[in-house]
């Protein structure tokens, strides 16, 4: 029977590890693309604070490996991450071509060692196994499988770490190589990522090595050691000609980045996620459910703290469990996402598992914590294309078309991601679109179901013509187990294709004056100039002088960064990019020209602003779009409003209109009297 239970457990184990591999397939036989990632990470918030075009951590680290593995230095940027782990993703893409393999061969190595600590702590085959499985399909390390992060990694060192502290604590006579192996685990363990739960681990480490050892030796080895490990990853920093009082400064700024950051704790989230699957938002403070939580979580958890506190925990045991708790305490006074429990959740498994190994209903327990984990890791390794549709939608409303080539299906690609993307932007900037909105109208969504039609209501923000809506659906597919969109340029207008264009003309209306009582203008509509610039013309050496004419002359709304952002964030360098509406000329710099458009004159009248979409980085002044917000501005805003006149249509490559989008009736305001 025991030999049956065995084979079972292995059997489940393989079939676990090839069901990661097919359903992470098309990650792992990707290729990683430079030229791509390089212009993901300029245009992130990592360059560009308010970029709307976001770079994920997995994205950061997968640029900055590859960066560091090219001989870049790893203090240049994100430094406040230690460069053990991007080096390691870097080396991945130098020898499988991506650095998804990384992310898979990190949480084998660390599915091993959890293995060899369970075979030290119980010294029973089955129960080694058994919570081995369970720690396996646990969704939070089935999730990290392809990603390029430095969680997995950060936990396999953390599990040697205490792989070898069991090994000197149950040996009579342990060599001076196992007190200098911990010392490196423990070291790497630091350098994988933020060193913040190092100070408690050390004190733990030096405290058990000391009341099992009493060897002053032990304790020198463990540190040379742990010195000497977290060291080595700068090794390439020292040999570019750095000094190590320069090191020390690197280490100081890690610190300070993370003591200054201006992110609240999400107090307790650490326990409520692991007991109710409750969450607070790191940036809104809203209570969210995870998308990783399992059922067995729960569970574990009221049995591992619950023989911790009960004092029946075998002795063994003792420092993965004191360690446990206060890595519980920290994680639930610091900002927290949900990855960071993969430090505690294997060693919450062991002390479940401890507990209930030798009882009656240990089987029952394991059939359901089993069947909690892979129920839920099924969903995260076959997911639905709702991610992927979320992901596309959001690109396509902020014009990223580089970011949707990438999920383009392989017949979609027609063109290379360059084309695709100059040729959407050209789209926008012929139809002044600004943005959109996307509603995505899907009822049901399945996991395998392909194509699955997904209907959109798109709502696009013209700079002076208004909003206008399309109702489209779009094709969703299944190719070599990832989601990918069947695209045509139909799907972004209806009658759109590669052999037309958009083509806008504007008949400018006024918005109407507010007139006081003796007479006086308090509010008017006049001729003025809209600023624009054009990217590849700008004089780099006096850009920031440029910058700062522009946020003066704006009165800093926009400020120097958004308008900056405005013409570099997601943008073609030779085509002019408008800013705002000026009521007078300001010194012209390289890449700036002005062009007649209306402009809004107030005093103490109130305030208008654009209501129909938000201008983060611009003042694009029209009468269509801007309402009064305040004051009299908006008290009077139905008879001071006006319309743009003119029309948006499709024109093939003759100039043929083949569709009338927009065509509206120019319509002037009304102006207010006050003695009226």
């Amino acid at each position: 029977m025991k030999r049956w239970t065995i084979s079972f457990l292995v059997i489940g184990i393989v079939a676990y590890f090839a069901l990661v591999l097919y359903a992470n397939r098309a990650l792992l036989t990707s290729r990683f693309d430079a030229a791509y990632w390089k212009d993901r990470y300029k245009h992130s918030q990592w360059q560009l604070p308010v970029s709307s075009r976001t770079i994920g951590d997995d994205g950061l680290f997968l640029y900055e490996g590859y960066r560091l593995v090219k001989g870049d230095n790893p203090a240049d940027y994100n430094a406040e991450v230690p460069p053990l782990g991007k080096y390691l993703i870097g080396l991945s893409i130098v020898i499988f071509g991506n650095g998804h393999w990384y992310g898979f061969i990190i949480a084998t190595l660390t599915i091993i060692t959890f293995f060899a600590l369970a075979k030290l702590l119980f010294k029973n085959t089955v129960a080694n196994l058994a919570v081995t499985l369970l720690f396996l399909t646990d969704p939070l390390l089935t999730s990290q499988f392809p990603l390029t992060m430095l969680d997995s990694l950060q936990l396999f060192f953390l599990l040697g770490t205490f792989l070898f502290l069991t090994r000197i604590t149950t040996t009579k006579r342990p060599s001076s190589l196992l007190a200098i192996a911990l010392g490196i685990s423990f070291g790497l363990f630091s350098a994988a990522k933020t060193p913040v739960f190092s100070p408690v681990i050390g004190i733990i480490l030096l405290i058990i090595l000391w009341k099992s050892r009493h060897s002053t030796k032990t304790i020198l080895f463990f540190l040379g050691g742990a010195f000497a490990a977290y060291l080595a990853p700068y090794i390439p920093y020292f040999l570019q000609g750095h000094s190590f009082i320069e090191w020390i400064g690197v280490q100081k700024w890690m610190m300070g980045f993370f003591q200054s950051s201006l992110l609240s704790p999400n107090t307790g989230s650490a326990i409520t996620t692991l007991l109710f699957n409750r969450t607070q938002n790191l940036f809104t403070h809203v209570w969210e459910l995870g998308t990783l939580w399992s059922p067995s979580w729960p569970l574990i958890t009221l049995i591992g703290i619950g023989i911790l506190l009960h004092g029946k925990l075998n002795r063994r045991f003792i420092p993965v469990a004191v360690s446990t708790l206060l890595l519980l305490i920290i994680l639930s006074v610091i900002p927290f996402w949900i990855r960071y429990l993969l430090l505690v959740l294997p060693f919450l498994y062991l002390m479940a598992c401890q507990t209930v190994i030798k009882q009656k209903f240990a089987l029952i327990i394991f059939v359901i914590l089993l069947g909690a984990n892979v129920m839920t890791s099924l969903d995260i390794l076959f997911p639905t294309p709702q991610a992927t549709v979320k992901n596309f939608t959001y690109a396509w409303e902020h014009g990223f078309f580089q970011d949707m080539y990438e999920q383009l299906s392989t017949s979609s690609k027609t063109t290379d991601r360059q084309a695709f993307h100059r040729f959407g932007l050209q789209t926008y900037y012929d139809g002044q679109i600004e943005g959109a909105t996307i509603e995505i109208a899907m009822s049901r969504w399945s996991r395998f179901e392909s194509p699955q039609l997904v209907p959109l209501r798109i709502t696009y923000f013209t700079r002076e013509l208004g909003p206008f809506v399309e109702e489209r659906t779009i094709p969703v597919a299944s190719e070599n187990g990832r989601w990918v969109i069947a695209w045509q340029w139909a799907h972004l207008l209806e009658g759109f294709n590669e052999t037309t264009h958009l083509e806008t003309s504007v008949i400018p209306a006024k918005r109407g004056s507010i007139i006081a009582k003796d007479g006086k203008l308090l509010a008017y509509d006049t001729s003025g100039f809209m600023v624009s610039i054009t990217p590849k013309d700008v004089d780099q050496s006096k850009e920031d002088a440029m910058l700062a004419s522009l946020a003066t002359a704006f009165h800093n709304h926009p400020i120097s960064a958004s308008i900056h952002h405005r013409y570099v964030g997601n943008t073609l360098p030779d085509v002019s990019i408008a800013i705002g509406v000026l009521a007078q000329p300001i010194t012209r710099h390289p890449g700036m020209s002005f062009a007649p458009h209306i402009v809004r004159i107030a005093s103490e009248s109130g305030k208008v602003d654009n209501t129909l979409y938000k201008e983060c980085c611009s003042l694009l002044y029209s009468t269509t779009n801007y309402n009064g917000v305040t004051g009299l501005e908006n008290q009077y805003n139905d008879q001071l409003k006006g319309k743009n006149g003119g029309n948006l249509v499709i024109k093939d490559n003759e100039g043929k209109v083949m569709r009338i989008i927009l065509d509206i009736p120019k319509q002037d305001g009304n102006d207010v009297s006050l003695e009226l």
